[in-house]
């Protein structure tokens, strides 16, 4: 929706047709597939997710067409020790909860200088149980639902593979009560 807004805005502020195009478009056989093959096309930007970045690639490779992908980012936040860590702590709550952390650039690996790395742990999981899971409608709500049953479960899966490996849970690592979609939890690592 959000492109498709953007492109009105785009033709209400004059931009002349043909500069800014959105195509709609789902699966095999839709506008996506025929714009990746057509041979009229130079290049494609893609952010999503890793399959249908698999198919645009092969669809693109007889044409040989200039590809640039954003599939699934995990991005790092990287806090160093002379960093302001309260500052840094509200932005690496923001960057990694926003919209549950089903954004494709929010920080979702946090890697903390040694010598920051205690202080940062113990103020990011105290602003962390400060969060509220629950309907992301309420003003008073920082996190709701996951986006799909499926990954919710994938979800799931990792903080289970967290226990599997020993991992210690300093807030959430399971369901939240009367959220059987909504979580948050932190997994306490090895230092760098």
């Amino acid at each position: 929706m959000t492109a498709t807004v953007l492109a009105e805005i785009c033709k209400e502020a004059g931009v002349p047709d043909g500069v800014v195009n959105v195509v709609h478009g789902f699966g095999p056989g839709s506008a996506g597939e025929a714009i990746s093959a057509h041979e009229d096309v130079d290049a494609i930007t893609f952010t999503g997710e890793t399959s249908t970045g698999t198919a645009i690639m092969k669809a693109a490779a007889p044409t040989l067409k200039k590809l640039s992908y954003e599939l699934g980012g995990k991005n790092p936040n990287i806090i160093f020790a002379d960093s302001d860590l309260d500052e840094v702590v509200e932005t690496t709550i923001k960057s990694s909860f926003i919209n549950q952390g089903q954004v494709c650039l929010c920080g979702s690996r946090i890697y903390v200088e040694r010598g920051a790395y205690d202080e940062f742990l113990e103020k990011f999981a105290a602003k962390t149980k400060e969060l509220k899971v629950g309907n992301p409608f309420d003003a008073d709500v920082n996190l709701g639902a996951m986006i799909s049953k499926e990954h919710y479960e994938r979800v799931l899966s990792y903080i289970e593979l967290a226990k599997e490996e020993g991992g210690e849970f300093l807030t959430g690592g399971q369901v939240t009560e009367g959220m059987d979609k909504g979580i948050t939890s932190i997994r306490r690592s090895l230092p760098v």
